[in-house]
């Protein structure tokens, strides 16, 4: 079957970019013909999609901001950064050609059996673009949803009437969060099954190719941090006296918080990022992938929740989701606790056993659907 999906691939994030090559590498394990389109919007495409569906201006001043004030820090930053993530999409991940609006992708219809979007957050609410939700497909071409998130699911009525006539174009779909599932269903609409990131769709064993050899300093507290609470230095502090060893601090994109007096490490590619984390000593991230990869791992490890509770554009429900899912909840923090140590996961294997059948459920509801 060919299969084309849709997902973010130019976002310069670790685990935004090894969900997409997650994907595909599972669908073409199952023997399927399979490429990602290579959708990298143009600024005309992103204020043509900001202005039609209302998005808030304030999510490009910010973004812009944080990458500029990186760039005065670390000169190299930006195209050091492009340049490792856009070595790992193109030895790694089968792409179409470069397509930067909707024209281009209305170059898609017809051409493929199904189409799947997903996963990450291509379905926000904040950042809402229609062709993730396939608006611009013809109504005979298969659309399936395979693990999208919506990230957050307060939004205006208008949002809401517009994504769920979106979603009813849908032959299948399946969400990653509990969150969203109950957001769908809020809608009106049938509640949608709860999958896995496709990242656990791949085993360990599976990932050991992208990593082999490529972590210069194993047995490191591995930090990756996307917010800035402030508890975050303190823990940190307090597991590395405890455990007696270095910390390092990974680094992605103009969106990643960076203390530097903890080691930051510049110009990884998610290749080497991953290299890290499977040779820690010990984990700490306010990261759904960087939690997810721990696990995958078998790493010991702490999340902490990267938004406050009474923050509107929180993103919380993704770890807490998980952390139910896996049995983990005493592993995911609110803020430094006095009695925190850098203890061992016990009972790694029959904590996730949860997991572990939710991963099996999801393989099967994906190539079920596909066969519909």
């Amino acid at each position: 079957m060919k299969i084309c999906i849709l997902t973010w691939l130019h976002n310069q994030n670790f685990g935004t970019l090894l969900q997409a090559y997650a994907l595909q590498q599972f669908l073409k394990s199952e023997g399927h013909d399979v490429v990602d389109a290579d959708y990298l919007p143009c600024v005309k495409e992103k204020l043509l999609n900001w202005a039609i569906n209302r998005n808030s201006f304030d999510l490009f001043a910010g973004k812009a901001h944080e990458l500029l004030n990186r760039k005065k820090e670390h000169d190299d930053f930006g195209s050091s950064t492009a340049d490792v993530f856009n070595r790992f999409l193109s030895q790694n991940i089968v792409t179409t050609e470069r397509i930067t609006d909707t024209d281009g992708l209305v170059g898609l219809r017809g051409k493929y059996d199904a189409y799947v979007c997903g996963s990450d957050q291509i379905w926000s609410p904040y950042l809402l673009n229609r062709n993730f939700y396939f608006s611009f497909l013809s109504d005979s071409d298969k659309r399936i949803a395979y693990a999208p998130s919506f990230g957050v699911t307060n939004t205006t009525e208008r949002k809401k009437r517009i994504i769920a006539n979106l979603l009813k174009s849908f032959s299948s779909v399946s969400v990653r969060e509990d969150a969203g599932a109950d957001f769908v269903e809020s809608l009106g609409l049938e509640r949608p099954s709860q999958v896995v990131d496709p990242v656990l769709l791949l085993s360990k064993e599976d990932w050991a190719p992208l990593i082999d050899g490529k972590c210069p300093e194993p047995g490191k507290i591995v930090c990756y941090f996307l917010g800035d609470r402030p508890f975050y230095r303190k823990a940190v502090e307090s597991i590395s006296k405890e455990l007696g060893c270095e910390v390092v601090t990974l680094v992605g994109s103009g969106k990643n918080a960076v203390d530097e007096e903890l080691n930051p490490r510049y110009g990884l590619g998610p290749d080497e990022w991953l290299a890290y984390l499977a040779s820690a000593r010990f984990v700490l991230t306010d990261s759904l992938h960087g939690t997810l990869f721990s696990q995958i791992f078998r790493k010991d490890y702490y999340c902490f929740k990267r938004f406050e509770e009474t923050d509107k554009r929180s993103q919380n429900s993704r770890v807490e989701s998980l952390a139910r899912l896996s049995n983990t909840e005493d592993r995911l923090l609110d803020g430094y606790e006095s009695h925190m140590h850098a203890t061992e996961i016990e009972g790694y294997e029959r904590r996730l056993s949860d997991v572990e059948s939710l991963i099996s459920f999801s393989k099967n509801w994906l190539l079920d659907a596909l066969e519909q």
